[in-house]
């Protein structure tokens, strides 16, 4: 549950330091502003998606390695053979999802409060928030939980992953609209 929180740390105020430094004065001769804004976009998603990706892999190998050293049978989730590779590919698709959505949670909160330190501790702060708040109160409404979204106990999956998706279509969407407004000032 931490590693995909932790993409907010990876790549998430890229945005706003380029903007707050003046560093894209050098980069918008180079390219237009909507190929900036897509490159942009493109490496928050490609290296939180990476990140997540790749500690899965070293999990799934450190683990492979311990079990072959002490001689013990590897099962993958349920030990089913294909389903349960499925099964693990689905959840290292749904998280690395999550590591994108909190990236773009953590660039879209540079840009909004206009400090990089708020955009490193908004993703903690709101996961915080809506955790407790689901589980004291609106107990009954468990999709309001970002545990649920990462690894679900009570939704389906194809259900969470949707859910992932449509949560970072609409904040790629509010960072892309932001950024532009933020390049017409440059």
């Amino acid at each position: 549950m931490s590693i995909p929180i932790a993409c907010a740390l990876i790549y998430g105020t890229a945005s706003y330091d380029e903007l707050n430094y003046r560093f894209i004065i050098f980069s918008l001769p180079r390219s237009s502003r909507s190929k900036y804004i897509q490159a942009k976009m493109s490496a928050l998603i490609v290296s939180s998606f990476s990140a997540v990706l790749l500690t899965w892999l070293l999990m799934i190998g450190c683990g492979l390695v311990i079990c072959f050293n002490k001689n013990m049978p590897v099962y993958f989730g349920d030990g089913n053979g294909m389903e349960s590779g499925i099964q693990i590919f689905s959840w290292i698709v749904q998280d690395c999802l999550g590591g994108v959505l909190w990236a773009l949670t953590s660039a879209v909160a540079s840009i909004v409060m206009n400090s990089k330190y708020m955009a490193y501790i908004t993703p903690f702060l709101l996961y915080y928030i809506l955790d407790t708040f689901q589980k004291r109160y609106y107990i009954a409404y468990y999709y309001f939980n970002p545990a649920e979204w990462m690894s679900s106990n009570h939704m389906n999956l194809g259900i969470c992953m949707i859910f992932l998706i449509v949560f970072c279509v609409v904040l790629a969407g509010i960072l892309e609209w932001m950024m532009r407004k933020k390049i017409r000032d440059v």
